[in-house]
């Protein structure tokens, strides 16, 4: 049985390791996302902006189904109140985060932590918590730069999901989910000095082209 845990622990890792979001535009499109985007991120929204939705929607379910698989199939072949499922459910976002097969850059962790959420649904619910934390923060209580959106849905996540697991005695289950919302809190506290200074390029940009529209919509008058 031991070698059932290394096989999808270690696979889940590697995996999360590969980082779509950049190899597929690089290899189809020859485009390459982390150069392309001012934030420098191998991830989904910079897939979006210069690749495409079609590109886009692709690398997401990849990005998300590296971190679904293993812990669905985890959840079908192991024993999900031993202590190791920790591992299982960490391992695919730790994979991400370190991007070893990219020189160790890596994502943000968002799409495949929403992988991982999901792969766990047959056996807890907590992944809704995530999701409608990201949906509270981006309808409701708009919170700017996304980075520090993030960081807030992550570490309530950790601490909601934490305490109703143990709660509900699912140990590894807690644990599993503070270390996947450890792991992506942490990815974004380091990157984001990065971000607030790539959204606010973005923004003087923005302005830039709205005040050149607005200029030329006078001559026109």
């Amino acid at each position: 049985m031991f070698w059932l845990w290394t096989l999808i622990i270690l696979g889940g890792f590697l995996l999360g390791s590969i980082m779509f979001s950049r190899f597929l535009p690089l290899l189809i499109l020859k485009k390459d996302v982390c150069k392309l985007g001012k934030d420098g991120n191998p991830g989904v929204f910079n897939v979006f902006s210069f690749c495409g939705v079609g590109m886009g929607t692709v690398c997401l379910l990849l990005d998300m189904a590296k971190g679904f698989l293993p812990v669905f199939l985890g959840c079908m072949l192991l024993d999900t109140e031993n202590i190791m499922f920790c591992a299982v459910i960490a391992a695919p976002v730790l994979g991400h985060a370190l991007g070893m097969f990219n020189g160790f850059h890596g994502g943000k962790c968002i799409s495949t932590s929403f992988g991982v959420v999901l792969g766990l649904m047959p056996i807890t619910w907590v992944g809704w918590i995530l999701a409608g934390l990201y949906i509270f923060f981006s309808i409701f209580i708009k919170i700017n730069p996304h980075s520090l959106r993030s960081i807030l849905s992550f570490v309530i996540f950790g601490v909601a999901s934490c305490i109703i697991l143990m709660v509900q005695e699912q140990y590894s289950l807690a644990i599993g989910c503070l270390l996947l919302a450890a792991i992506a809190t942490i990815k974004h506290i380091k990157r984001m000095p990065v971000d607030e200074q790539a959204e606010q390029e973005l923004q003087e940009e923005q302005e830039k082209q709205e005040g050149q529209e607005d200029f030329i919509q006078e001559k026109q008058g």
